[in-house]
């Protein structure tokens, strides 16, 4: 009997003409880099996120690397995470007995089968046999990350609505950056002056704060229906009255902005729900990560060593990547470089400064903190402060100098040392 390894895969060969190939648990990037694997297994290595509504996701390709046709018996989900519990998840494609023509390939795609929730996993998936008329590859696997979000799915339109819709929003956008727009389509007529609620509570404010100051309320209006639309503090709802023509199948679009966001996050649910009948459906919606952040750009200068009040200042720089409320400070920590190699109540008190931003600094001797209160300040804006009156001795640090503001619950920092 003849063994030879290739890619991760034991094969046995037999003097009947036919070959029968044994694969031990590998891995994709195993498979995959052996170009002359008689089963070539490409992963995608993320596939992103799944739900129960959603398109079935792809996990990899399989590439048929014989000089003559296969056969797919199977592709199944061995296990989630290691453990057994696989039966979240089914695949779809490629179905069995799928037929892969000489250096054809096939993509495996999976789909949600139970409703649960496990968030980011690495599923490994198992072809259980591949063959063609002389030769058997059996056992092979492979692994792909899956954000495993089968729980609900991101929209239900239930029996009153042929389709709703909720955009996702950026992260950290601060009102007027951007709009959002809920879409929902009615499957039979809607009656005149009936009302459509729009409830936002879930999402409201925590994630997406639809009374953000400085307006404290939401810019809306009706970008495709015929009725009018309003905002309701009370239940956290937009609630579209129904024109005298909104007919059933007939997409109605809301529009809706000056609102704020905070971090990223995922499946905010809003539920719409139809006055006349009562019938309600269920969207989800993201807060995406957008790349911008509260507070980028940190610079903390050195300060000189055996410096006495008086003799220098230290500039404190940060741009504003989103606008802040107003109605909160900015606080910058200098509690870790104090006492410790430098005194910033040397001169009694330090004397802080505004160079550049339209707020207002004092120092907190409690936190030990210089507090900004922003007024006027807006996303893209620099800020810069001085302080002086302070004394150092003849080495320290890096010393952390952390901002954090609270309006957008986001910290960031820089460090400086006694040069």
């Amino acid at each position: 009997m003849l063994l030879l390894l290739c890619g991760g895969v034991v094969m046995a060969g037999s003097t009947f003409g036919f070959t029968t190939v044994a694969a031990d648990r590998v891995t994709a990037a195993s498979v995959a880099e052996d170009q002359n694997a008689y089963l070539g297994v490409e992963s995608v290595g993320s596939a992103g996120q799944l739900r129960s509504d959603s398109e079935p996701v792809r996990v990899g390709t399989l590439t048929n690397n014989l000089g003559a046709s296969m056969t797919i018996d199977d592709v199944v989900v061995d296990n989630i995470n290691g453990s057994t519990n696989a039966d979240v998840l089914t695949v779809s494609a490629p179905r069995r007995g799928t037929s892969i023509a000489q250096g054809g390939s096939t993509d495996v795609h999976v789909e949600c089968a139970q409703k649960q929730q496990l968030g980011q996993r690495e599923v490994q998936f198992r072809v259980t046999e591949a063959s063609s008329q002389t030769v058997s590859i059996a056992e092979v696997t492979f692994t792909a990350t899956i954000d495993i979000q089968c729980q609900k799915g991101r929209n239900k339109p239930g029996n009153g609505f042929a389709s709703v819709s909720v955009e996702d929003v950026d992260s950290y956008t601060s009102p007027g950056q951007e709009r959002q727009t809920i879409r929902f389509t009615p499957s039979s007529k809607l009656q005149p002056n009936s009302e459509v609620i729009i409830d936002v509570s879930e999402p409201h404010p925590s994630a997406v704060d639809y009374e953000a100051p400085p307006s404290n309320w939401p810019d809306v209006y009706v970008e495709q229906g015929q009725g009018s639309v309003t905002y309701d503090s009370g239940t956290e709802s937009f609630i579209y009255q129904a024109g005298s023509n909104d007919r059933g199948g007939n997409e109605i679009m809301l529009s809706i902005g000056e609102y704020g966001t905070s971090q990223a996050s995922s499946s905010h649910q809003v539920s719409i729900t139809r006055q006349d009948s009562g019938e309600q459906a269920l969207a989800v919606f993201d807060v995406v990560e957008s790349g911008t952040r509260p507070i980028e750009s940190v610079t903390v200068s050195d300060v000189g060593a055996n410096v006495q009040p008086g003799d220098e200042r230290q500039m404190i720089g940060f741009d504003l990547g989103t606008t802040p409320s107003g109605s909160d400070p900015i606080e910058i920590d200098l509690s870790e470089a104090q006492g410790n190699g430098v005194d910033y109540m040397a001169g009694d008190w330090p004397d802080t400064r505004v160079e550049q931003g339209g707020g207002s600094v004092h120092y907190d001797e409690n936190s030990q903190s210089l507090i900004y209160w922003p007024n006027n300040d807006g996303a893209s804006d620099r800020i810069e402060i001085s302080v002086g009156d302070y004394g150092t001795e003849s080495s320290g640090g890096p010393y952390e100098v952390a901002i954090y503001r609270a309006d957008a619950d986001y910290e960031a920092s820089d460090t400086f040392s006694i040069e």
